[in-house]
């Protein structure tokens, strides 16, 4: 005789639950907010920025905004006043074009150009640190600090003009991303959500077999031959 089958109300629920998250964590892509913030001395705080994370001895934003001022008459800060400032400083400077969509990876800090936001905007320097990873940029966006994010958020704002900038010169070099490896990045957050995601599908299918309960046997009378 088949034992009856009684499937629990509570591991039901708990498996809709669990089946709906999983669903939901699938479509949630990390969001970034790169947008640069309008700040007309971005150039003169990378330059302090980068004197405080190299290590050499502190120097008020002042200053170093007042030397840069002094290289041209003309409003904004340009790659040619950057490196002149931090070369005096004794920092080895060497600057890339890079080909449009391209994505580079760094031992040392990098100054870039975003893209202006709005037309009468002449663009954002930010730095990408050492610390990012083909698949998490780390960049120093100015008075907002560091933001981590996605490269394929912050590849469409990339000018393409970059200062790799460090106290060693074997250390200026730059590796760019092949495509493959860039595709592969690009894609990197899906199958991070998507592992949890998997893993708790299996808890919920786990969940969703039926127990089965066993009645007592009803005693008979006589022998058994």
């Amino acid at each position: 005789m088949p034992h009856p089958r009684i499937i629990d109300s509570t591991a039901r629920a708990t498996r809709l639950l669990i089946v709906v998250w999983a669903i939901l964590t699938l479509f949630v892509s990390p969001a970034w907010a790169t947008d640069a913030p309008a700040d007309v001395h971005c150039g003169p705080r990378c330059v302090d920025f980068l004197i405080e994370y190299l290590g050499l001895p502190d120097e008020d934003l002042r200053s170093v905004m007042t030397e840069l001022d002094a290289l041209d008459a003309e409003p904004g800060t340009t790659f040619p006043q950057l490196a002149h400032a931090l070369e005096r400083r004794g920092l080895t400077v060497t600057a890339y074009n890079l080909p449009t969509g391209s994505m580079i990876e760094s031992d040392s800090p990098v100054i870039l150009h975003l893209n202006p936001l709005v037309s009468n905007s002449l663009g954002h320097f930010a730095v990408l640190l050492p610390t990012s990873t083909p698949t998490h940029s780390e960049v120093w966006v100015g008075v907002e600090g560091v933001q981590s994010g996605s490269p394929l958020e912050l590849r469409p704002q990339l000018s393409g003009s970059v200062l790799v900038v460090s106290t060693q010169p074997a250390q200026t070099g730059i590796r760019r991303l092949s495509p493959v490896r860039m595709a592969l990045a690009d894609h990197y957050h899906w199958f991070e959500l998507a592992l949890p995601g998997v893993a708790l599908i299996l808890i919920a299918v786990l969940l969703s077999r039926p127990r089965v309960v066993l009645k007592a046997t009803i005693p008979l009378s006589g022998e058994l031959t």
